[in-house]
């Protein structure tokens, strides 16, 4: 995991509301799939093999996704504060 990905990382996880995540999430430029994957996972607290079950698509691509969607999350987040 690289730095500046930890630090998406933190960005969420330092918002504690779950609506408030939510509001973040469908702020976000991004399409279905990429907002599905970070409700299941920052809201709902799914691991990433259910997200890849539930989505239908293989681990690797949710967590290709989760990677650049966790970046533009963290840009909103950053960008509201």
């Amino acid at each position: 995991m690289t730095e500046e990905h930890r630090d998406s990382k933190r960005t969420i996880e330092s918002v504690r509301s779950v609506n408030e995540r939510r509001e973040y999430i469908s702020q976000c430029a991004l399409d279905k799939t990429d907002i599905d994957i970070l409700t299941l996972r920052y809201v709902d607290f799914k691991t990433f093999g259910f997200i890849a079950d539930t989505i239908g698509l293989s681990l690797s691509q949710v967590q290709r996704r989760h990677k650049w969607a966790l970046r533009a999350l963290s840009e909103v987040i950053k960008n509201t504060r």
